[in-house]
């Protein structure tokens, strides 16, 4: 993914977060992908509609009214078109706000959208995407435009809703979206306690541990796996020189895991006058 372009964020606790953008080969995979599966959907809902409607609804409308034929006609394709708006639109709404950003086609082309700050997107920007992708779409592939010549790569919908579209690197996709705390991680409170240098770690150092485990959930699964292993790559060195024999070796741990038991080991050490 070398030769795409990347963006770095800041998450509102100052961790900085490096994306590689989805690129508009990803997105319009993606976008066809999605296009498949809406329009089969679509498709056999209207199928069934129609079936119901001429042998069910129409005839007993024409009972009910027989003068209005032409009036029954109108509204219903009204209707039936205002239906077909919401379940094109919900597609969207619903799997990029449930599904932490990703639609099916976005899942299978690996990318994901994300919030500015690097947050999961919520409902009010899915709405916003999903309803500005139909100008983004129909004038003159004014998305396609933006999305190859913004260094942001955003089409108007990202640019209202404030949302970036990123790769959802392997690395990322194998990291764990919630762990708890468990007896592995605990496991490693007493050798770190013993073997840490702790002298080296601030009140400022342990505020920004503290903060990141506590928002962590609120991050993208990108988002929280970049911001736990910077983090780690920062505090790690301090406790633990490589140079040091004696050191221990935490390559087994992932980076949450580490932090978590740096946090449970930094309490105890300082338990009487921590901040809490």
């Amino acid at each position: 993914m070398r030769w795409l372009r990347r963006v770095t964020l800041r998450t509102p606790e100052s961790i900085e977060l490096d994306f590689a953008l989805a690129g508009i080969g990803s997105r319009a995979l993606a976008w066809l992908i999605d296009q498949v599966i809406l329009y089969s959907a679509l498709v056999l809902f209207s199928l069934l509609a129609a079936y119901i409607y001429i042998y069910t609804i129409y005839p007993w409308l024409i009972e009910v009214a027989p003068n209005s034929d032409q009036r029954v006609e109108a509204w219903s394709l009204g209707l039936y078109l205002l239906v077909i708006f919401a379940l094109y639109n919900g597609y969207y709404i619903f799997f990029e706000s449930y599904w932490q950003g990703q639609t099916p086609g976005k899942r299978y082309a690996e990318i994901r959208v994300v919030h500015e700050n690097g947050r999961p997107i919520g409902i009010k920007e899915a709405t916003l995407r999903s309803l500005l992708q139909s100008i983004d779409v129909a004038f003159f592939g004014i998305g396609a435009l933006l999305i190859a010549l913004t260094r942001s790569e955003k089409r108007l919908g990202d640019m209202v809703a404030g949302t970036l579209v990123i790769q959802d690197e392997q690395a990322t996709r194998l990291a764990p979206l919630a762990p708890a705390v468990n007896a592995e991680t605990t496991a490693w409170v007493a050798p770190l306690r013993q073997t840490a240098r702790w002298e080296h770690i601030t009140p400022e150092h342990y505020l920004m541990l503290r903060n990141f485990l506590n928002s962590r959930d609120q991050l993208s699964p990108v988002g929280r796996y970049q911001a736990a292993r910077e983090l780690r790559q920062h505090l790690e060195p301090l406790l633990l020189p490589s140079e040091n024999p004696l050191s221990l070796d935490t390559s087994q741990l992932s980076a949450e895991a580490f932090l978590e038991a740096l946090y449970l080991a930094y309490r105890q050490q300082y338990q009487s006058s921590s901040p809490s």
